[in-house]
């Protein structure tokens, strides 16, 4: 097993790793590099097999600590390399044994390339096992299961899958005059922004500073790997529902969204997403991908249910985990987490 940090000179052959592999957009590398911008460096690995083959593909983040220590952060990864669908047992036996390898050698590279780093946390969203170290599970930073909606469908199909009362909703919005708006412009991405930000906050979540998404907004506008788009619903020629959307290996991710606490009765956000699903289908995009099959806690299930009123499929992520490196310091860093938890609620 060889594991090798990545940089710009082997970006392609990173990047086609994770893309032919069904990675995550947040596994990409413009991905990285707009978490590196924000002051969580982004650091790439790919580890390959005895012949010089990729087999796993990983992006860390570094996140910082007091007293100059560091955790790193792998979301929805490490990615693994796709298993023949027609192996024998006993060929898929040893590609998982060689997979818990490779992942072996990437754990022992990230420890003794970050000696502060008291922990890494990983997400895969495929099973991992390492064969050396321990995963300890843990709280999930990105969603831990979704709602996968094959927009490959004619249209028609898409709205047949759809719970009756969402198809009902849309010719609702239709009727009172709801308009769907790609925002580009500085003032109205701005707008929408503080609509983001304001609903987190009304449901009691913590959110990023409005500017956070702002910049999100303009720094993948014109992006080929990965783009975002900003769409707007407006009623009465006002901003009533907003959604920050993400495109990435044929995949349209709903990111963050808002709405305003007034006019509920226009049923906006179904005009608005099912705008937002028919613009992906036509860009060429084969799956909308709702990103938490959960609502809030302060939201109840109804969130939950208004995904799920469109189709589509759950998918339940196997989990997240901890490689603890420095135990007193990790169990000392989880008590001051908990703590910070039970003083905001």
């Amino acid at each position: 097993m060889l594991v090798q940090e990545i940089n710009t000179d082997n970006k392609h052959t990173y990047e086609k790793f994770v893309t032919q592999n069904g990675g995550s957009f947040l596994q990409s590398w413009d991905w990285g590099d707009w978490q590196s911008s924000n002051k969580r460096q982004a650091t790439r690995c790919i580890v390959t097999d005895g012949a010089g083959n990729p087999m796993l593909a990983a992006q860390f983040l570094r996140y910082t600590l007091p007293l100059g220590q560091e955790y790193l952060y792998c979301p929805y990864g490490p990615v693994a390399g796709t298993r023949d669908k027609g192996s024998t047992y006993a060929k898929a036996s040893a590609d998982r044994q060689e997979t818990s390898e490779g992942l072996d050698a990437l754990i022992g590279h990230v420890r003794e390339a970050f000696p502060k780093a008291l922990f890494i946390r990983t997400e895969p969203t495929t099973s991992l096992q390492p064969t050396t170290y321990n995963l300890q599970p843990t709280l999930h930073i990105q969603p831990g299961s979704t709602i996968l909606l094959d927009i490959n469908k004619p249209e028609e199909g898409l709205l047949l899958g759809m719970h009756p009362k969402t198809r009902y909703n849309i010719k609702v919005a239709q009727k009172h005059g709801v308009e769907i708006r790609l925002l580009t412009q500085p003032d109205d991405q701005h707008l929408a922004a503080h609509m983001m930000r304001d609903t987190l906050i009304r449901r009691r979540l913590v959110s990023p500073p409005q500017e956070y998404y702002f910049k999100l907004m303009g720094h993948f506008s014109n992006g080929t790997t990965l783009s975002t788009h900003t769409y707007g619903a407006y009623y009465n020629n006002e901003l009533v529902a907003c959604a920050l959307t993400v495109d990435f290996n044929h995949t349209r991710t709903y990111l963050f969204g808002g709405s305003a606490t007034a006019h509920k009765n226009v049923m906006a956000p179904y005009l608005l997403h099912w705008t937002i699903i028919k613009d992906a289908k036509n860009y060429g995009l084969h799956t909308y991908d709702w990103f938490g099959a959960e609502g809030a806690v302060s939201d109840g299930s109804g969130f939950a249910r208004f995904k799920q009123s469109f189709g589509g499929n759950v998918v339940q992520y196997p989990g997240a985990f901890d490689t603890v490196f420095k135990p007193l310091a990790y169990h000392a860093y989880q008590a001051t987490r908990h703590l910070n938890r039970w003083l905001k609620h």
